[in-house]
């Protein structure tokens, strides 16, 4: 009783504690190496563009939640990264391949 229907309304919270959690975890491994954290220059960028990208899915599922129900939106979210993926291995790495690993597919 009195949840906001709009699923923007939960991605500032949601994002607020993913940040402070990961401060919370950087912080743990300065502690760890002795205030000598190991970070890689070049992945930086790939792994902040990744994270922008994973923001803006989730704020769509927040919102498909809203749109399409959870009975449609949770098999949607489940189902698609891995149909995304097998796309991925069958077109770009062709790491599956052969009829019978498409017939399975």
């Amino acid at each position: 009783k009195g949840a906001s229907k709009n699923g923007l309304d939960y991605v500032f919270n949601q994002f607020c504690g993913i940040v402070a959690f990961s401060i919370l975890y950087f912080l743990l491994h300065c502690v760890y190496k002795r205030n000598r954290p190991v970070i890689n220059p070049e992945i930086a960028l790939p792994a902040f563009i990744s994270g922008v990208m994973w923001a803006v899915a989730q704020a769509c599922w927040f919102v498909a939640n809203v749109k399409l129900g959870y009975a449609a939106a949770f098999p949607i979210i489940l189902i698609g990264p891995g149909f995304v993926g097998s796309l991925w291995s069958v077109f770009l790495f062709k790491d599956i391949y052969g009829r019978r690993n498409y017939a399975i597919l």
